[in-house]
C-alpha cells in the first residue's frame, strides 16, 4: 500500500506543475516521504489510506507532528479513539467544533489547519473537518495580501476564489502573481481561472493562448451551444426530456446506453463523454468499445488513457486543481471548468448532489461504488471545495443547476455536514459498526 501511494504521488506531482507551490504542504506532509520523518509518514498513510493496517502509536503523531496548540491533539485523540473502537463513536462533537471556532487562528498555519481537516474528514468527523477548514481561511485572511510569504499569498488567492471574494483574488493576481518569476508559467492560467469563475469578460483571448491544436477544433464544436452536464448519480427527478433538448449532452465515463439510468430521468442523448483516470484505464482494456462511435468527442482526465483514435475526436482536459484551497476537484467540477474555457451559450448541471444520497451512483455506472467506499475520497476531493465552486458559479449565473442541487447550494454548510455524518460514518473494514 505504502509503495503504491508513493508511486502515485510521484507521478501526480510531476503532472501538476506548481501544485506544491499553491498547496505547499498537503502533498509534502501526506504524499512526499522525503520531507518528513519516515516513521510518522508511514504511520499517517497506513492509518488514513488503509484502515486495516492501523498504526500502533497514532498518538505519537499528535506529539511530534503537530507540536503547536491543543486543538490538534484534541482532534487526533478523537481519531485515535475511533481507530481503537473500529467504528463511528456516534458522539456529538459540538464542544470540539466550538473550541475550534474560538481558537486563535494563528496558533497553527493554514497548512496545518487543512492537514487536520483532511485527517478529520478521513475518519468521518465531517463537522470538525469543516470547522478546521474554515480556520485555515481565517488564518490566510488574517495574514493579508501584504504577506511576504509567496506560498501563503497563493493560498490566499485560492481561499479568495473559494469564498467568492474575487476582488481580493484579482488584487493578489495583479500585485503578486504577475511579478513573481516562480509563478510566471502559472499566472496566465490563474488569470484565466479567475475570469472563468468570476464571469469576467475577455477570457477568450487568454483561453486561446493556452489551448492546444485539438482544443481549437473542440472550441468550434462547442461554440454557441447549449450544454447539459449529467452526473451518473442515482437520479431523483424525471428531467430526461429537458436534458435531451440541449444541443450537447455531456456525461462521465460513458460505456453505452446500457450504462445509463432510466431515460425518463436522465435522457437518452449523449454527445460527448469525459473519462476520469480510473474509468479511462478500464476503457483501454475493454474488448467492446463500439459505443465510442456514438460520441462526438471523448475527453480524458489523464493523457495516458487516450485511445489514439484516427479521426481526432479525443482531447485531454485542462486542470485547475492548483487553484483549489483544499483538496482536488471531482470530475463534474473539473468538466464544468474545462467547458467554460470555451464560448458556450449555456451550461446546466443535472443530477449533481455532492454524494448526499444513500445510493450514490446508478447501478449501471462503470464506476459504481457503495457509500462505504467513498469516505476517504470525500477527504481527498474535499466536499466543501466542490460545493463552494459550483455554488459560486451558480450564484453568478455562469451555470444553471437542477432543483436538488439548488437545495444543497442554499443549505448552510453546518447542516450539510450533519447529512454527511449520517451518510458517511467511520467504520474499519471487517469490524462491526
Amino acid at each position: 500500500m505504502l509503495a503504491t501511494l508513493k508511486a502515485k504521488s510521484k507521478n501526480y506531482l510531476k503532472t501538476t506543475s506548481f501544485y506544491s507551490r499553491y498547496y505547499p504542504k498537503f502533498s509534502e506532509v501526506f504524499w512526499n516521504p522525503m520531507s518528513r520523518n519516515e516513521e510518522i509518514y508511514s504511520n499517517i498513510v497506513n492509518v488514513i489510506a488503509d484502515k486495516q493496517q492501523l498504526g500502533a502509536n497514532f498518538a505519537l503523531i499528535g506529539e511530534k507532528f503537530f507540536d503547536n496548540g491543543s486543538i490538534a491533539k484534541e482532534v487526533l485523540e478523537i481519531v485515535r479513539e475511533r481507530i481503537d473502537s473500529g467504528a463511528d463513536d456516534c458522539i456529538n462533537h459540538a464542544n470540539v467544533v466550538s473550541s475550534i471556532k474560538n481558537a486563535d487562528c494563528s496558533s497553527l498555519t493554514s497548512v496545518y489547519w487543512k492537514n487536520l481537516s483532511f485527517i478529520a474528514n478521513s475518519f468521518g468527523l465531517h463537522q470538525i473537518g469543516y470547522a478546521l477548514r474554515s480556520k485555515s481561511v481565517e488564518y490566510l485572511y488574517s495574514r493579508g495580501t501584504g504577506n511576504k510569504c509567496i506560498d501563503e499569498i497563493c493560498e490566499l488567492f485560492a481561499a479568495a476564489i473559494d469564498q467568492g471574494d474575487y476582488e481580493t483574488a484579482k488584487h493578489i493576481m495583479d500585485k503578486n502573481l504577475r511579478i513573481s518569476k516562480v509563478f510566471f508559467k502559472a499566472a496566465k492560467k490563474a488569470d484565466l481561472f479567475l475570469r472563468i469563475v468570476s464571469g469576467q469578460e475577455k477570457k477568450a483571448q487568454i483561453s486561446k493562448s493556452i489551448r492546444s491544436t485539438e482544443d481549437g477544433k473542440f472550441a468550434e464544436y462547442l461554440s454557441g451551444k447549449t450544454i447539459a452536464i449529467v452526473s451518473p448519480a442515482q437520479p431523483y427527478e424525471k428531467v430526461g426530456s429537458e436534458i435531451d433538448s440541449y444541443d450537447i449532452v455531456v456525461r462521465i465515463n460513458y460505456t453505452g446506453a446500457s450504462s445509463l439510468a432510466d431515460k425518463e430521468f436522465v435522457g437518452s442523448k449523449t454527445s460527448l463523454s469525459y473519462y476520469n483516470g480510473e474509468s479511462g484505464a478500464k476503457l483501454l482494456i475493454l474488448e467492446n468499445k463500439d459505443f465510442i462511435y456514438e460520441l462526438d468527442y471523448l475527453v480524458h482526465k489523464d493523457e495516458q488513457n487516450r485511445l489514439n483514435m484516427q479521426d481526432s475526436r479525443e482531447r485531454a482536459m485542462h486542470h485547475f486543481d492548483i487553484f483549489m484551497l483544499h483538496g482536488s476537484l471531482n470530475m463534474i467540477p473539473n468538466m464544468i471548468l474545462d467547458l467554460l474555457m470555451f464560448e458556450v451559450k449555456q451550461i446546466k448541471v443535472f443530477n449533481v448532489n455532492f454524494f448526499l444520497s444513500s445510493t450514490v451512483h446508478n447501478k449501471n455506472y462503470i464506476g459504481y461504488k457503495e457509500n462505504s467506499e467513498l469516505l476517504y475520497s470525500l477527504a481527498v476531493h474535499d466536499k466543501v471545495t466542490q460545493i463552494n465552486l459550483i455554488r459560486n458559479l451558480w450564484k453568478r449565473k455562469i451555470i444553471n443547476v437542477d432543483n436538488e442541487c439548488e437545495r444543497i447550494l442554499m443549505t448552510a454548510k453546518e447542516e450539510l455536514m450533519e447529512e454527511y455524518c449520517k451518510l458517511y460514518p467511520f467504520c474499519i473494514p471487517g469490524k462491526n459498526r
